[in-house]
């Protein structure tokens, strides 16, 4: 594959980590370097772009771990075949995916409450007392992505109407904390508030995309916060998102009530697509996650990032 690549321009660096521990002679490691000479990359033997041979016994162990850490692929020598190694592997603790029970819910439509808007262009308007701008939702989208950017001096995020944007720290172009995709025709999400009904495992987003299932929705842009409003499933949903004043933190308000007579059961989940850099294309590799009990929170690092090593970002929900 390595050989296959090279020819059609892909350069990559192959490197061969030998655990043999045979001394001094060193029989296997001669034996991958002869092979290694017989190929076309002998000429650019550890080089880059080309194939590195390492003893594991000369390494350092924290060299062994970054090696072990920054690898797109890695195949351990032995019984396994190159196939199942490759195979994604099951994890053993993860939990069992639910099996919804099929449940026919019939919701009395409940209509927003229509908003007097000034300047109405079909899409939105300004409140009466003009501190927000807001955009009313019926399945279809501004002619063009309508942002509010709310941050403080060392921490911000965009989101538009539809509820797609990201989050960044320090720089909003070298720390992106979440993507920023820059598609209004896709409009992909890096970030999204999901609700489910554990009774029957319908799921849906409380802003319009990208699972929105309301039929109306409310946008309101104002100065440091955005928030989305809408009824569907018998819910009414409000979604506010703003950051504190001095703190590098963004808190993302919701609140539910429900307008029918059963109780429900819901469970809300936040997804994110972390980045902590310019590119999740670039970081995905070297991101490190930890969950935290003590205090209920998912940790992200990346300590591959130079200039932002040391920051460490947080996911929590109360």
């Amino acid at each position: 594959a390595y050989e296959y690549w090279k020819m059609k321009g892909i350069n990559i660096d192959l490197v061969i980590l030998n655990k043999d521990k045979s001394g001094y002679l060193q029989p296997l490691h001669d034996k991958i370097k002869e092979l290694i000479n017989t190929t076309f990359s002998y000429d650019i033997f550890g080089k880059y772009g080309g194939v590195y041979l390492l003893q594991q016994n000369n390494l350092k162990e924290e060299d062994v771990y970054l090696l072990n850490t920054v690898v797109a692929l890695k195949f351990e020598g032995g019984n396994e075949s190159i196939y199942d190694q490759i195979m994604i592997k099951e994890t053993k603790n993860a939990p069992k995916l639910k099996n919804w029970v099929k449940k026919v819910q019939n919701f009395e439509e409940i209509k927003l409450e229509e908003l007097p808007l000034d300047y109405y262009n079909g899409f939105g308007g300004f409140s009466y007392d003009g501190k927000e701008y807001i955009i009313k939702w019926e399945g279809k989208s501004t002619p063009a992505p309508w942002i509010n950017v709310i941050s403080n001096p060392s921490f911000g995020f965009q989101v538009s109407e539809t509820g797609a944007g990201y989050t960044w720290a320090e720089n909003s172009r070298e720390y992106k904390l979440t993507p920023w995709y820059n598609d209004p025709v896709l409009d992909p999400h890096g970030e999204v508030i999901y609700l489910t009904d554990e009774e029957t495992g319908d799921r849906w987003s409380i802003t319009p995309l990208p699972a929105g299932k309301a039929k109306v929705h409310y946008i309101k842009h104002g100065f440091g916060y955005t928030s989305f409003e809408t009824i569907c499933c018998g819910l009414s949903q409000h979604l506010k998102m703003f950051v504190a004043k001095e703190d590098s933190i963004k808190i993302n308000l919701v609140t539910i009530k429900n307008l029918g007579n059963e109780n429900r059961k819901l469970t809300v989940t936040y997804y994110i697509r972390p980045v902590l850099g310019v590119t999740d294309e670039i970081t995905f590799p070297y991101l490190f996650t930890k969950y935290d009990e003590k205090i209920g929170a998912l940790m992200i690092k990346n300590v591959y990032n130079e200039d932002f090593a040391n920051r460490l970002a947080f996911l929590s929900a109360s």
